[in-house]
């Protein structure tokens, strides 16, 4: 089970280096999943998750580029 991080948990090293756009951090997490690396996996989803709270769909669907979305 993942462990959901707070930001204030994540060292400033940590902070940086998940500092990215959605395409670049979501590049990065199917990297981490396919090379076992699971404090990367979390991390960056900890990241994802902290980028999408508090969001409408309509602001999710701009923020990462969704050109169509059914549902």
């Amino acid at each position: 089970m993942q462990q959901t991080l707070n930001e204030s948990e994540l060292t400033p090293w940590e902070s940086n280096f998940v500092d990215l756009d959605a395409d670049t951090l979501l590049e990065l997490v199917v990297a981490a999943d396919t090379l076992c690396i699971p404090n990367l996996l979390s991390l960056c989803c900890n990241k994802l998750n902290s980028m999408l709270k508090g969001k409408s769909r309509e602001q999710i669907i701009e923020e990462f580029g969704i050109e169509s979305f059914e549902g």
